[in-house]
């Protein structure tokens, strides 16, 4: 089974970033900031921004980026109808990615009725 998060579920360009952060609609946990603004109505978009500032090491920066897409990916219909960019705020290591699922999941609802409004129907 193919498992995963497709070219069209990605924010890809320079942009894209842009144009959800310069939304200004964001919510923070421990570990993440997630930004959020109206996209395509069918399905949710993602985007990683993950500095070597967050971890020095690829591996630690790679397992990151790998828990937050499975949590996006597993959990589409929350973010249905949002470009969405999530940015490490600290590193996570091994184990605490259900804990770090867990936040993502937090935010969205809250971010999903903030930053979309009434554009969700």
């Amino acid at each position: 089974m193919d498992e995963r998060l497709l070219r069209s579920a990605r924010l890809t360009n320079t942009a894209a970033f842009a144009a959800v952060f310069a939304h200004r609609c964001f919510g923070r946990s421990e570990h993440l900031t997630v930004s959020a603004k109206p996209g395509t109505p069918s399905a949710g978009r993602l985007g990683l921004a993950l500095s070597r500032k967050v971890a020095a090491r690829a591996v630690d920066r790679n397992y990151m980026k790998r828990v937050i897409r499975d949590a996006f990916r597993c959990n589409a219909a929350q973010f249905a109808g949002m470009d969405v960019v999530v940015t490490p705020r600290r590193i996570f290591r091994r184990g605490q990615g259900k804990a770090i699922e867990a936040e993502l999941m937090a935010l969205a609802g809250p971010l999903g009725n903030r930053c979309l409004g009434s554009s969700r129907l």
